[in-house]
């Protein structure tokens, strides 16, 4: 009973992913520097592009599958 009440009470599965591309549209429309990274397909967290770029292009798409 104990964990179906805490698992209750997070945010799982379809309802995580919709509030993530919430924030990230709020980002964007704010035209924060995130939020130009996001649209651009560039690494978010201060990464390097040089190298390993590519990486973020395929995460930061919209159609993520899984979590962040």
């Amino acid at each position: 009973m104990a964990i179906t009440k805490e698992l209750s009470e997070m945010t799982i599965g379809a309802k995580l992913l919709q509030q993530i591309r919430g924030n990230i549209q709020l980002k964007k429309k704010t035209g924060s520097y995130a939020g130009l990274r996001h649209a651009m397909g560039l690494p978010v967290r201060g990464q390097n592009t040089r190298n390993n770029a590519s990486t973020a292009r395929k995460l930061n798409r919209l159609d993520r599958k899984g979590n962040v």
